[in-house]
């Protein structure tokens, strides 16, 4: 019986491990059928997620002079890509982002002169590198 319980619970932690990795081959959920759009883009480091009901959150610290922290959401409607490398982006989704990761995000996306405490806005594409 220990055994048993045992290959059980190696099965489960491993796939849950895979998952939640952000290098897991996971088919999380619905890919993106949006069209690549190339435009200039901001690259950042994800340093929160927080997951709630059909969009996220993303907390990301850019990589700019002098460096900043920001949030996005990232909601059912945002075209999420991964590039490996220089290669060209595929389709993607948004369950495969994950702390650390690094991502592109266009320079139209809420980087306006808004006075006061913004709200997050909400991106219309991301790119996770890999």
């Amino acid at each position: 019986m220990r055994p048993t319980l045992y290959a059980l619970a190696v099965v489960t932690f491993t796939a849950i491990a895979g998952c939640s990795s952000s290098t897991g081959l996971s088919d999380c959920g619905a890919k993106t059928t949006a069209t690549f759009r190339d435009e200039l883009a901001n690259t950042a480091t994800i340093t929160a997620i927080t997951v709630t009901g059909p969009s996220t959150l993303i907390e990301v610290r850019m990589h700019v002079t002098p460096p900043g922290t920001m949030s996005f959401i990232v909601a059912d409607t945002t075209a999420v890509f991964e590039r490996v490398g220089e290669g060209a982006p595929r389709a993607s989704s948004a369950c495969r982002l994950a702390i650390g990761e690094v991502v592109e995000i266009p320079l139209g996306d809420g980087f306006g002169d808004i006075i006061g405490e913004p709200p997050p806005p909400t991106l219309s594409q991301l790119v996770i590198e890999r």
